[in-house]
C-alpha cells in the first residue's frame, strides 16, 4: 500500500527524513535513532550445496528464485537506516508524507513464487508429527529422533545434520530429496534465521 505524496509537500518531506535520518523527532528535538541487531548467519557451508544443482533453470521453475537468496549480500548500514522508518505498531514503513507497506504479492514477485494457492504462514503454526518430517524430507524416523534437538526453548534439526544428509543425497543421485532438504535450508538460514545452528520445522509444509 502506498499513499501519493501531497503536492508541494516534496521540500517539507525531505526535511522530515533527514531530521529522523539525523536522529532526532520531528521539531521536538528528541532522540528518535533506534539501534538493532541484525541477524547475519555464515551461509558458507550452505552455498556450496548449490554446486549440486546441475540445471538452475529447472530448480527455479520448481522452487523460484531461492538460488538468487543465497548470492545476495546484506548491507547491514542500509538495514540499520531503513528500519529506523519501521513502525511496528502498524506493521509498515512510516515515512512524513506516506507509508510504504510491502505486499505479499511483492514478495512473491522478488522469490518467483506464486502466493495465490498458497497456506498463509503465520509463525504460529505447531510442529510437524514426524511422519510428515519424515515423508517431505524423505530420512528415516529414527535418523530424526536421533538429531531432534532443543536449543532456546525451541525444537528443530541442526544445520550441520540437514547439509551433512543434504550432501549424501545429491551425490548418490537423489535430487527429489536433496532438493527438499536444500530448499528447507534456505528458508530456514537466509531467509527466517533464528537460532544459529537450528532449523525449526514450522515452515515445512509451506515449502
Amino acid at each position: 500500500m502506498r499513499e501519493p505524496v501531497r503536492p508541494g509537500s516534496s521540500e517539507k518531506m525531505t526535511g522530515g527524513l533527514l531530521r529522523r535520518f539525523a536522529g532526532h523527532t520531528t521539531g521536538c528535538g528528541q532522540r528518535y535513532t533506534k539501534k538493532y541487531n541484525f541477524r547475519c548467519p555464515d551461509l558458507k557451508e550452505l552455498r556450496k550445496l548449490t554446486s549440486f544443482v546441475l540445471d538452475p533453470l529447472d530448480f527455479k521453475q520448481r522452487h523460484g528464485k531461492l538460488l538468487s537468496i543465497l548470492s545476495a549480500d546484506v548491507v547491514e548500514g542500509l538495514l540499520s537506516v531503513s528500519v529506523q522508518f519501521y513502525d511496528p505498531l502498524y506493521r509498515c514503513f512510516t515515512f512524513l508524507d506516506y507509508q510504504l507497506v510491502p505486499t505479499l504479492e511483492e514478495y512473491g514477485h522478488i522469490l518467483g513464487i506464486p502466493i495465490s494457492n498458497k497456506v498463509p504462514f503465520s509463525g504460529l503454526e505447531e510442529i510437524p508429527r514426524f511422519d510428515i518430517i519424515v515423508e517431505a524430507l524423505h530420512l528415516k524416523k529414527s535418523e530424526i529422533e536421533a538429531h531432534w534437538v532443543k536449543k532456546g526453548g525451541l525444537f528443530g534439526l541442526t544445520s550441520e545434520f540437514l547439509i551433512k544428509e543434504a550432501t549424501a543425497f545429491a551425490q548418490a543421485g537423489s535430487v527429489d530429496a536433496f532438493e527438499a532438504i536444500f530448499v528447507l535450508l534456505i528458508y530456514g538460514l537466509a531467509l527466517f534465521p533464528n537460532i544459529d545452528g537450528l532449523l525449526m520445522l514450522t515452515p515445512l509444509e509451506f515449502t
